[in-house]
């Protein structure tokens, strides 16, 4: 009998503790998380950068994120997995680190593949620097014809 209440006794106070532990670790996690990005954005790749005359269209919400490209051999798309980042110019409103995670006819992105995002939305451009791949080392930089931006 003095065993079971020594049981359950420790059982409370263990599940009150993890309780504590919990809402101590949950909120001091969602405070250091950063602002989520909701973005979407369409534009024309310029003039003077690669594959220029290029409508692209991207698309972020949260930690997800769709880039479709419509060029003259079609249209494909990317699903990207998304960061934020510190390492764009202090000029870009949106700083993004992205992972790509699945592709539809598009043969130049494997999955894996990075980029970098940098979004000023003061300027309505975008400027994509691709990391690695097949195109790593090559920047894009779209005027941004439509911006929805939350």
């Amino acid at each position: 009998m003095l065993s079971s209440k020594l049981l359950g006794s420790c059982t409370t106070i263990l599940l009150v503790l993890s309780m504590i532990s919990f809402s101590i670790t949950h909120t001091a996690f969602a405070q250091n998380q950063p602002t989520s990005v909701n973005f979407s954005g369409k534009g024309v790749i310029v003039e003077s950068s690669n594959f220029h005359g290029t409508v692209m269209w991207t698309i972020i919400h949260g930690n997800k994120g769709t880039v479709i490209i419509q060029s003259p051999v079609g249209r494909g798309l990317a699903h990207l997995s998304v960061s934020q980042s510190n390492a764009c110019e202090s000029s870009a409103s949106i700083c993004l680190f992205a992972n790509v995670t699945d592709t539809k006819n598009i043969q130049a992105f494997k999955v894996g593949d990075t980029s970098r995002f940098a979004i000023n939305l003061d300027n309505k451009q975008e400027a994509i620097s691709i990391l690695s791949g097949f195109l790593a080392g090559f920047d894009v930089t779209i005027n941004l014809s439509q911006v929805w931006s939350k």
